[in-house]
């Protein structure tokens, strides 16, 4: 199963994907381990996907 589709998801869903993606993203960041470097990067895209939408919805401010 894949993850969704940022562009399917609904206000309020992608918000909570963007929360906790951003806390997946810390943990594996706190973690000291090379092979976690891909998934790192993975996640590193995924959240900036997520926010790229969130801006297009205007539900995050830009920095």
């Amino acid at each position: 199963m894949g993850s969704p589709n940022v562009e399917d998801l609904d206000d309020e869903e992608l918000l909570v994907l963007y929360e906790n993606t951003k806390k997946l993203l810390e943990a594996r960041s706190q973690e000291d381990n090379s092979n976690n470097n891909s998934k790192r990067q993975f996640l590193q895209d995924k959240l900036q996907n997520i926010e790229d939408e969130l801006r297009v919805r205007s539900l995050l401010d830009g920095d």
